[in-house]
């Protein structure tokens, strides 16, 4: 039997890492590339059509949760400049 091997899915985009952490996608982990911050989530294999449908805005998200992953994003960001 084999075991579905989960990928990941980065993004340096500030706007999508929120709508996904928002959408309750799990970020693994952030890296350093460059002076940018990429944020690293846990693919199930459903990420990439979330984010094209989040795209062309065919998905609705939760204003009050799509901002409080917007102020943990960007938190993230500035304790990762020290």
């Amino acid at each position: 039997m084999k075991v579905k091997e989960k990928k990941d899915f980065p993004t340096g985009d500030i706007w999508i890492a929120s709508f996904l952490l928002a959408e309750g996608f799990n970020l693994k982990k952030t890296t350093k590339q460059d002076h940018n911050l990429i944020f690293v989530f846990q693919d199930n294999g459903k990420i990439s059509d979330k984010v094209s449908a989040f795209i062309n805005d065919q998905i609705a998200v939760s204003p009050k949760s799509f901002i409080s992953a917007y102020r943990d994003l960007k938190s993230l960001i500035y304790s990762n400049r020290k």
